[in-house]
């Protein structure tokens, strides 16, 4: 119940996101081309949208935006139309980059999109909110909740709901009723106690009652309570029980699971979901990406050792072939520099007393590892070839960077 309801609110959010989109574009290409007709305007503006369409619904997928959505302030939720809006633009633009030509997207129009759509994004999230609270939460569609608790318990498990039931758009906690009291009367955190054990069923057969949910400790070993759960199961309406009252593993999290045919409570620590590692992965390869060529068009730009030997080129042309086999050339080293580093680490790793102290030096300044290890493990001979290409590697080095 919880995932459908979770995914309709996401279906509700993106809908709403959607028709920002689409709404925003329109207005940005009639700001831009003085027309609404697409067919007037410069430039393939289906195939614009149907790009941005298209990324917008593929970031949802692999992100968390949604999550928190009914529980953020008009505040919180403007800095996250703002960051949500800074990192899908940046991502559109490099997907336009890629696929139409340069002078076929229009910047100005861009920065129209970007603005309008930040208002309207934030002005239809605020809409959505506004009914599904106000309307559709009082109305005949809203769930009506009721505990079923204890005296001991019920003020702290009802302090602690009306913090999360606010942010809720579905459910109201509408009533309490004590088990361990015979009839309603009087109010718990101002939630009125409207039945006792003799009643509650009298009660719940009269009235509105759409969700009961049962705790308190020891609720699993009550006999009286699991006739009642019973019973008010047949009625139709959805019945909970707080599975934190099975206080089997004090830390971690429980979750409702099936193994076969037994529905089970599963006892877990807290880890990531796989769509949350997938988005975590796609964005680490994406920065790193990004951070690389940042990297490398500082490199080529201002190190005076790999200006000059672009300057030594006939053409263009070849300079930016040269950099293209410099990098193919290059990539067979560092996977080798990369290779070598992970084997000693293997190594040291898992015999920590392979060489004594160089075991602990490993962990302290690594850049004596490999010539040590070469020196108390690899044959004569080949001992002597290795040195020498190590200090050829850093004389060359060198060199170049005094000569440049």
């Amino acid at each position: 119940m919880y995932q459908k309801r979770k995914a309709v609110e996401n279906l509700l959010v993106l809908c709403s996101d959607l028709a920002a989109l689409f709404l925003s574009f329109c207005i940005a290409v009639a700001m831009r081309y003085g027309t609404f007709s697409w067919a007037e305007a410069y430039g393939d503006q289906r195939q614009q949208i149907l790009v941005i369409i298209t990324l917008y619904a593929a970031i949802t997928m692999f992100t968390n935006y949604y999550s928190t959505f009914f529980a953020r302030g008009k505040i919180d939720e403007l800095y996250a139309v703002l960051r949500e809006e800074i990192i899908f633009f940046v991502m559109l633009v490099v997907a336009l980059y890629l696929i139409h030509p340069a002078d076929s997207v229009s910047r100005l129009l861009m920065v129209y999109f970007f603005l309008v759509n930040t208002l309207l994004m934030y002005f239809f999230r605020f809409i959505l909110k506004a009914y599904m609270f106000r309307i559709y939460k009082n109305g005949r569609y809203g769930h009506l909740l009721f505990l079923v608790s204890k005296s001991r318990e019920a003020e702290k498990i009802v302090t602690r709901l009306l913090p999360k039931l606010e942010a809720d758009w579905n459910r109201t906690l509408a009533g309490v009723i004590l088990a361990d009291r015979e009839s309603g009367g009087g109010s718990v955190a101002r939630i009125p106690v409207v039945a006792g054990s003799e009643d509650m069923l009298d009660y719940i057969v009269h009235n509105d009652v759409d969700e009961v949910l049962f705790s308190w400790r020891g609720v699993e070993e009550d006999e009286k309570a699991r006739e009642l759960i019973n019973e008010i199961q047949m009625m139709g309406i959805q019945v909970d029980v707080n599975i934190e009252t099975f206080n089997l593993v004090r830390h971690g999290t429980k979750t409702l699971d099936k193994v076969g045919d037994y529905s089970v409570v599963a006892f877990s620590r807290n880890v990531i979901s796989t769509r949350g590692a997938i988005a975590k992965r796609t964005m680490d390869i994406i920065g790193g990406l990004i951070g690389v060529a940042f990297f490398k068009i500082a490199q080529y730009t201002t190190d005076q050792e790999f200006v000059q030997r672009q300057l030594a080129c006939k053409d263009v042309r070849k300079a930016g072939r040269s950099l293209v086999a410099s990098q193919l050339l290059a990539l067979p080293v560092v996977l080798i520099f990369l290779s070598i580093g992970l084997l000693l680490y293997v190594k040291y790793i898992h015999d920590p007393q392979a060489d004594g102290a160089l075991s602990a030096a490993f962990f302290s300044d690594a850049r004596d590892v490999f010539p040590q290890y070469i020196k108390n493990h690899i044959p004569i001979g080949v001992r002597g070839l290795m040195i020498t290409g190590l200090l050829a590697a850093a004389l060359s080095s060198f060199n170049s960077a005094i000569n440049s």
